[in-house]
């Protein structure tokens, strides 16, 4: 519905639409997927499920049990809720200019982007975009078939991505990403080079 709204409103398409709002920010490579292996974008990844994770109807023929990733999930229905290619790259560029931090210039008002990181709630999960905020950070999960995804962007200034073109389980597959990075940064944090390789100024300590 949203991808709709957005099309009357403006007379573009929606993908149209997002991709010149990104494209100011240097993110040029965002597109919409589709739902067949044979309309893979260019460059686009091959995505892969595990061996026991079940077929699923395909949205073209009821009858017909497809992989998840190619035919069982109708992305085109799901353009306003997700379905977006995009790299690790791409994601932490938006993430930068989101985070609330002067280093890189926010698109959002500062008002816009307090509201976004501060819940409404005890848990931390009543927020505008994340999934979840609570004083270390915020965070965001993607999850669908043949693919997992998380952003952060942490109060100590340090964000990061982690995207795979394979999955088992949704919920598993976010979790075991989460501690992967939890682990990483906490083995490297003093490592780290203050280095910001968008060309960008570093934060300011």
């Amino acid at each position: 519905m949203l991808g709709e709204v957005v099309a009357k409103v403006t007379g573009v398409s929606y993908e149209k639409y997002v991709q010149d709002l990104l494209a100011k920010l240097d993110i040029k490579g965002v597109r919409l997927s589709k739902n067949l292996l044979k309309d893979r974008a260019p460059l686009e990844v091959k995505y892969y499920e595990g061996k026991d994770v079940p077929k699923a109807h395909s949205v073209y023929n009821s009858r017909q049990k497809v992989l998840r990733m190619y035919g069982g999930n109708n992305l085109d229905a799901l353009a306003g809720a997700g379905a977006w290619i995009a790299s690790p790259v791409d994601l932490m560029k938006l993430v930068t200019a989101i985070d609330g931090f002067d280093n890189v210039p926010d698109i959002l008002s500062k008002d816009i982007v307090r509201q976004m990181m501060t819940p409404d709630d005890e848990e931390g999960k009543q927020v505008l975009g994340w999934r979840w905020c609570s004083p270390r950070g915020c965070w965001r999960t993607g999850s669908l078939g043949g693919s997992d995804a998380v952003i952060a962007t942490l109060k100590n200034g340090i964000s990061w991505a982690f995207v795979t073109n394979t999955s088992i389980d949704s919920r598993s597959g976010v979790r075991e990403i989460y501690g992967v990075m939890r682990q990483v940064l906490k083995a490297t944090k003093s490592q780290l080079p203050d280095v910001n390789y968008f060309g960008l100024k570093p934060p300011q300590k």
